[in-house]
């Protein structure tokens, strides 16, 4: 399996499934990449046959201070939402927050963000991906119009509820057991489990495990989409 090979500051490439894909990653100061990469993102949902379905994680990190204040608001909350990760076939954005951000950065991340996630025309998937919403509208005051828990999906095609105690490489496994294998998927997804979400510049192993995780999520809403 290729590992992520950097071509430029934002941009990577790194091949799942034997899918190339690519990854931009964006943080606080490249607003103009962020809607640029949002516009990319909604090009690729729009292209013909496509499900219009986005795969959507975050990442978490615990704070140095349960009393944090994000624009101007008292937050007290034990962790933060460092990265948010969004993914449609082979194109994958990784968004970084900050818990320092100011007040005109978070209301610019906020307002490009929650835009693209209430777009009509999309609809989001993740495992367990309600408390991803609750945290971003808690915090950043981000939402999203269409969410659906890719286990709940799957347990309503399938008409086997078992699947709503599933995780994303579980249901990876189940809808795409000819085309990956489950160390694979446990250390490409796991790889930067522990490591430091916070502004610095992401590692390669950040990358690659954010990538995989929206990769997931997108071809696991993708292929019970299709179904349903």
């Amino acid at each position: 399996m290729q590992t992520p090979k950097a071509m430029s500051n934002l941009e990577h490439h790194l091949v799942i499934g034997g899918l190339d894909i690519t990854t931009k990653v964006i943080n606080k100061s490249n607003m103009a990449e962020l809607d640029q990469g949002l516009r990319d993102l909604l090009a690729t949902a729009r292209k013909d046959g496509a499900s219009r379905t986005i795969g959507l994680d975050i990442e978490k990190r615990y704070l140095d201070n349960l009393n944090s204040y994000i624009s101007g608001r008292h937050i007290p909350i034990q962790e933060f939402v460092s990265a948010i990760m969004l993914c449609c076939g082979d194109f994958c954005l990784i968004i970084q927050l900050c818990n320092n951000m100011s007040s005109p950065e978070v209301s610019m991340v906020s307002k490009l963000v929650s835009k693209f996630l209430e777009l009509q025309e999309l609809t989001f998937g993740g495992v367990g991906i309600k408390h991803c919403i609750e945290a971003l509208e808690t915090i950043f005051g981000i939402k999203c119009r269409d969410a659906m828990d890719l286990r709940d999906l799957a347990a309503i095609v399938t008409q086997s509820n078992i699947l709503r105690t599933y995780k994303l490489v579980d249901l990876a496994l189940l809808v795409g057991n000819q085309v990956f294998y489950k160390d694979e998927l446990l250390t490409k997804c796991n790889g930067a489990a522990l490591s430091d979400w916070s502004c610095g510049t992401l590692s390669r192993h950040q990358i690659e495990a954010a990538t995989w995780r929206a990769y997931l999520a997108f071809y696991i809403g993708n292929h019970f989409y299709a179904r349903n």
